[in-house]
């Protein structure tokens, strides 16, 4: 069973410095089977260099990676997670990836 509090936590916290984080968090928190999934190949194509990429849902395998891309997530597939470590990118949970871009800047929401 997914746990999605830890990431609701986080992204309530944060929603009061960043609007990002406030849609991010109605998409968590949206029913399970609404949550976006995300194939590797999509933000791909998405990737700017340095733009960090939130995925308010899971994040899988599908598709190919050449960028390096640092991606926050409510999980990852195993495949998705090995092709983002792969390319040089980092996969963080979201509340990692919270902690690290605080202030939202330059945060893509990617849904699916």
């Amino acid at each position: 069973m997914l746990d999605r509090k830890p990431a609701l936590k986080a992204l309530a916290a944060a929603a009061r410095e960043a609007g990002v984080w406030k849609a991010a968090r109605r998409a968590v928190d949206s029913s399970r089977g609404n949550m976006p999934k995300v194939n590797v190949g999509k933000l791909g194509r998405l990737a700017d260099e340095g733009r960090p990429m939130l995925v308010p849902g899971k994040v899988l395998g599908g598709g190919g990676l050449e960028k390096k891309v640092t991606v926050g997530a409510v999980c990852f597939s195993s495949e998705a997670r090995r092709k983002i470590e792969r390319s040089g990118g980092e996969p963080l949970s979201i509340e990692d990836f919270v902690a690290k871009y605080r202030d939202g800047k330059g945060v893509l929401l990617v849904g699916g």
